[in-house]
């Protein structure tokens, strides 16, 4: 996530700043100007990200302002799919059905005897075996050991929740670089990763 936090200065209705970071080697640049909120700067960086791998015709993962959120643009997966067998009960929500983009929430699935899923996220598919001694935690766990031993571009996958329902989470990664810059009549204005929140911090001064 990219978190914005702040106002571009109202009083310069005149000021502007050239944004520059790196996703996952592609290079994203926009400018923010004099009077720009949070919601603002994110839905330029949105806009701004999506264009950057449109034109570099990079598959996999999107940006979009978090609907619970519009101060954080985040990075989601392009597309996520889940295939089970007739015979595997309960359900797998996922994509927009399932209110966060960045999830895949179990309920109650199960299977009386062996049965294999397919999952398949930002273009790369895994088979995932189950049988009756599994519930939701330890499917999802399954899942995302399995993503995670594959190699989904930009994002590890973790599992979290209980038994009878549980959630896969897909946390972007792929954030290589981060930028400072300096304005000379009001210093600085930065951005940084928080690794262990997995969001960026955009940092403005007043």
């Amino acid at each position: 996530e990219i978190t914005f936090v702040g106002d571009i200065r109202e009083e310069e209705a005149d000021y502007s700043e050239n944004i520059s970071m790196i996703i996952n080697d592609v290079e994203v640049s926009f400018t923010v100007a004099g009077g720009d909120n949070p919601a603002a700067v994110a839905t330029k960086a949105v806009t701004a990200i999506n264009a950057a791998l449109t034109e570099r015709s990079v598959d996999g993962f999107v940006a979009e302002v978090d609907p619970a959120n519009t101060s954080i643009a985040r990075l989601v997966p392009s597309n996520v799919s889940v295939t089970a067998p007739a015979d595997v009960a309960g359900t797998f929500t996922f994509g927009a059905a399932s209110g966060d983009r960045n999830v895949i929430t179990l309920a109650g699935v199960g299977a009386a005897t062996p049965q294999s899923i397919s999952v398949s996220v930002a273009g790369v598919q895994v088979f995932v075996s189950i049988d009756d001694t599994d519930n939701d935690l330890t499917i999802a766990s399954k899942i995302a050991s399995a993503l995670n031993e594959q190699g989904v571009p930009g994002f590890k996958s973790t599992a979290s929740g209980a038994a009878g329902n549980a959630q896969v989470e897909f946390q972007f990664v792929g954030y290589s670089q981060t930028t400072s810059w300096v304005d000379d009549l009001d210093p600085p204005i930065d951005i940084s990763y928080d690794a262990a929140n997995q969001r960026f911090q955009f940092g403005i001064n007043h």
